[in-house]
């Protein structure tokens, strides 16, 4: 039976339950008529079946839905148990958690959510395929873990539970979840109390309106009522032993729907959302809203699919969720997070492996000692000079300051503007207009490099090839994350010297910027051939988007090895940015680092992340409808 066609069918019964058969019946027979009129044998049958009878019309449309659901499927040949422990779970409340993970372990993050569960009083049951070699300490964190030998998803897994404990049908409750979420991002606790208030069968976390109205499964809780119904255990019976990812999908649309025509009462965690919230998945859409509603889960989809996701950051260490659980299992995995968007999984025979050589960076100690300092700067956008210089004046006066810019007029301006604040040096000077921002850097002041501790790289940023309003909040962005203020800044050089695996701190990189190769494969290919680094020409890569960056002085050794010169750069072309020199290099800078023995990382999302343009277009739009 097709997606719409279920859709009509809960439909029918919503009106039918509300205003009545006739009004049911009508608005059907419109639809079927309307949607379905070449295979008008199909519409009028269903019609036929719905029809004349009003006082029978519930009972046929129960009829209809349960075709769906004759099939009758055994996993038990397929299940092995890991018990220390007679178990029984008569009465008992249970977490049945549906696992899975390409490389067999049980992550640490799912760990702390079982250990959470047991804490507000629930027995932990794993449903996983294929980690046996987890199960040594597994007492831990679960009472139990069921190993499935068959394909399937999440409702195979939790089908392999109740057929592997049949007692779960006595539970007093049983919670059926999986592990896409990291949670909780608070406690559950509240949650369980304040549903335990509510008069009802069965209770997810969230619903959807993608395809048709129903309680996403990723959290679904059934109560003895469901759990003891004879529905309910016509649909564990019914689930496929290698059920497809639409088959898994269909078994979530259609659970609710197969539970409340049977007369079990359902309810959501979080409902009503206001009118105007796009309800297809919010879980991807409004995740921020939900944990502020006190919804304590995040979905690892937001990460994976490169879903806006604004401070989440901040969001974690106020309600106290250990980031690294995060962090770690991503890391795990070779998927860079520190940008809002990711980049997917690393290649096996990628050589230097730069995603996994980032390492998590924390801004705390302010008081540093001095240090060799330069601050190099490209200041070819003139009229970006005054704002530049706002976030200029956060830096210690200790620093050398280096400019470079493409005609005389600008170094004299430019040495008009910077000269009051009496820095320790002030040059300016004339380059070439080649190379961007990279070539001047590399090569104009390859000896002011090679006499500083730390570098911070800069330059007067307008990005003419994307829209103003864009261009000002990247920029403000990159400003702001590396020179936001002087304890900022003193914060960031504490932590260069506190880490000596540290070579490279780059800001956050925003939605909208994913960092990739691109056009830049071949020239990129070419810079690393030369600093002997090998990666495949697809792989999934990282840089400091946008070319600025505080550094250590050997970390960009590797590039200053290639002895470049302005002759190996084109002129600055705006239309010409991806395969050239520049734009290569510009992706070259974490390999650099990698290679000179050093590791890189980002500054913190939070508090820069929230000038993102698309949140801050999202956040005018919900206003906008308040």
């Amino acid at each position: 039976m097709s997606v719409r066609l279920l859709r009509r069918i809960k439909k029918f019964i919503q009106i039918y339950k509300y205003d009545g058969f006739d009004a049911a019946y009508t608005k059907t027979r419109f639809f079927l008529l309307r949607k379905f009129f070449k295979p008008k044998a199909r519409a009028f049958s269903l019609l036929k079946q719905l029809s004349p009878n009003r006082d029978n019309a519930h009972q046929q449309a129960t009829k209809i839905i349960k075709n769906i659901f004759s099939a009758r499927h055994n996993i038990a040949g397929y299940i092995t148990v890991t018990t220390k422990q007679h178990l029984n779970f008569s009465g008992a409340k249970v977490v049945l958690l549906a696992h899975w993970d390409p490389d067999a372990v049980i992550d640490p993050y799912v760990k702390y959510f079982c250990h959470h569960m047991r804490s507000i009083g629930k027995k932990v049951v794993i449903c996983t395929a294929g980690i046996q070699n987890e199960t040594k300490e597994y007492d831990s964190y679960a009472d139990a873990i069921v190993h499935r030998g068959c394909g399937g998803y999440d409702f195979t897994s939790w089908k392999a539970g109740f057929e592997a404990f049949p007692a779960l049908f006595s539970a007093k409750e049983v919670t059926l979840c999986n592990d896409s979420v990291f949670s909780p991002i608070g406690s559950y606790s509240d949650v369980y109390a304040t549903m335990e208030k509510i008069p009802c069968d069965f209770w997810g976390l969230t619903a959807s309106t993608k395809e048709i109205p129903h309680i996403q499964s990723y959290h679904l809780v059934l109560r003895e009522e469901t759990l003891r119904h004879q529905a309910f255990k016509e649909l564990i019976d019914a689930i496929p032993i290698n059920a497809t990812r639409e088959e898994a999908i269909e078994f979530e649309l259609r659970l609710g729907l197969w539970l409340e025509i049977h007369n079990l009462r359902p309810a959501v965690f979080i409902t009503p959302l206001p009118r105007f919230f796009d309800c297809s998945n919010p879980t991807l859409l409004f995740w921020d809203c939900l944990i502020n509603w006190g919804c304590p889960i995040f979905k690892r989809e937001l990460l994976l699919k490169g879903v806006p996701i604004g401070p989440w950051w901040d969001v974690f260490e106020k309600k106290g969720y250990p980031q690294n659980l995060l962090m770690n299992y991503f890391y795990r995995l070779g998927i860079d997070i520190s940008q809002s968007c990711c980049l997917g999984k690393r290649g096996k025979d990628t050589g230097t492996d730069i995603l996994a050589q980032q390492i998590p960076v924390t801004l705390s100690r302010e008081e540093t000692a001095k240090v060799k300092l330069a601050v190099i700067i490209h200041c070819y956008y003139i009229n970006i000079l005054e704002e530049l210089i706002s976030y200029i004046e956060n830096v210690p006066r200790y620093a050398d300051i280096y400019i470079s810019t493409d005609t005389d007029e600008k170094c004299g301006a430019i040495k008009t503007q910077l000269e009051p604040l009496k820095f320790a040096s002030l040059t300016v000077k004339k380059f070439p207009n080649k190379g961007w921002d990279i070539a001047p850097f590399f090569v104009g002041f390859r000896d002011e490099i090679l006499s500083h501790e730390i570098i911070l790289k800069i330059h007067a940023k307008a990005s003419t090839h994307i829209k103003a309003k864009l261009s000002s909040c990247w920029r403000t962005l990159l400003y702001s994350s590396l020179m936001g203020s002087k304890e900022h800044v003193r914060k960031i050089l504490a932590t260069f010297i506190d880490n000596h695996q540290l070579g490279i701190i780059a800001p956050p990189t925003m939605p909208a910027m994913a960092a990739s190769q691109l056009g830049n494969q071949q020239q990129l290919g070419r810079i690393l051939d030369a600093m002997d680094i090998s990666i495949a020409p697809d792989a999934a890569i990282d840089f400091p988007v946008g070319t600025m960056f505080w550094a250590r002085r050997n970390a960009l050794a590797p590039i200053q090895d290639l002895n470049l010169s302005f002759d190996d750069f084109d002129e600055t072309n705006t239309k010409k940015r991806d395969s050239s020199l520049a734009h290569a290099l510009e992706r070259a800078f974490f390999f650099s680092c990698v290679k000179a023995g050093f590791r890189w990382g980002r500054i913190p999302p939070a508090p820069y992340i929230h000038f993102s343009p698309v949140c801050i277009q999202e956040k005018q739009i919900r206003e906008s409808k308040l």
